[in-house]
């Protein structure tokens, strides 16, 4: 169906295909005017009829049950059995109906969800976890307040001076032995200075001992 707004005209892509086009939107009403959707012109997603002055009986809700019971629901992703044949996979990532009625009982039965009901729960959901948030976040105020008032800077200065005086003794015990080493080399370099010398010596003894020997034999 269209509205005739365009020249070209509108053509099913497939067969048993309803499409519709109006250029003013679409809007479909159940009952007298209190449920329903709304789809706007240009827009790319139903809004819900959602006026508070088309509600009644509204009761406060627990929101950190209902996130309890979220956090235990399992989430998979799937598709739906009549798409299996399809090349194209429509894939699709939330709960089960049934679980979904079982936790909290919204909609007209176990079989659908709406989407009023699970945009709900995500949003109280939301809140529930930041006021648990907010909640650690001030017992961990309490606990660094409480740590604070505990701690002596000085204390915690302490463990620091010591590694400090160890540092300051070990460079002190280094340089001392960097002295010692130096001593040491010195005086192993003069010992072998001395031992060069005496070889030095012994050696031209030697030759001056064989020269003799080999002018008597003359």
């Amino acid at each position: 169906w269209s509205d005739g707004a365009e020249s070209t005209g509108m053509t099913t892509e497939k067969d048993n295909q309803f499409i519709v086009k109006a250029s003013g939107g679409v809007a479909f009403y159940t009952g007298v005017g209190d449920g329903g959707v709304v789809l706007d012109s240009g827009s790319g997603s139903w809004a819900v009829v959602s006026d508070r002055n088309k509600k009644t009986n509204l009761t406060g809700v627990d929101s950190d049950a209902i996130l309890t019971k979220l956090e235990g629901m399992k989430i998979q992703e799937w598709e739906y059995k009549s798409k299996q044949k399809e090349t194209k996979k429509d894939r699709h990532i939330g709960p089960m109906a049934q679980d979904f009625y079982e936790a909290y009982g919204l909609g007209r039965d176990e079989k659908h969800i709406s989407t009023v009901d699970a945009d709900g729960i995500a949003l109280v959901s939301i809140q529930a976890l930041a006021k648990r948030i907010a909640v650690t976040q001030k017992e961990l105020s309490v606990i660094i307040e409480t740590l604070d008032s505990r701690l002596d800077p000085d204390d915690l200065r302490k463990p620091y001076k010591e590694l400090d005086r160890v540092l300051h003794r070990l460079e002190s015990e280094n340089r001392q032995l960097d002295k010692a080493i130096s001593r040491l080399g010195k005086r192993v370099g003069d010992r072998y200075k001395r031992i060069d010398q005496l070889l030095k010596g012994i050696e031209a003894m030697e030759a001056s001992s064989n020269l003799k020997v080999n002018t008597s034999n003359k």
